[in-house]
């Protein structure tokens, strides 16, 4: 999923005028995090997965496993809301599935970039002003 979806290899600085900028890494490093449940409630270990993050680092997620028991498990994800929002995570959950049942996905043919750049192109157009 990191190789295939560009916001998640992607990371934010700012240029000499304190402007925000995008950058899209050709990779990133990703450790997927292990633990324990222990003496925490699965709430807590929940909580405390939750973490900051330095938006001029990528990745702006992060994901782990916490065994309760033999036979329970609980997945963990932490995104950063500036590369996600409920569609794109409704994607990555649904991709995530097919990638975990052993299904291929097809290419993409777009990024969040394209449409961020139609989107911007939109905003400048006649009708954008006229609605």
């Amino acid at each position: 999923l990191i190789k295939r979806h560009e916001s998640l290899r992607t990371s934010f600085t700012t240029d000499t005028d304190g402007e925000p900028v995008q950058r899209i890494h050709d990779e990133v490093p990703f450790t997927f995090h292990t633990s324990v449940l222990g003496g925490q409630t699965e709430q807590e270990a929940a909580a405390a997965f939750i973490q900051p993050f330095d938006l001029s680092q990528a990745p702006l997620f992060r994901a782990g496993v916490v065994k309760v028991s033999d036979e329970r498990h609980l997945l963990l994800v932490d995104m950063h809301h500036i590369i996600s929002d409920g569609v794109s995570v409704n994607t990555l959950i649904r991709e995530f599935g097919k990638l975990y049942a052993n299904q291929e996905l097809p290419p993409l043919h777009i990024q969040y970039k394209d449409y961020a750049v139609w989107q911007e192109a939109f905003k400048k157009g006649d009708t954008y002003k006229t609605q």
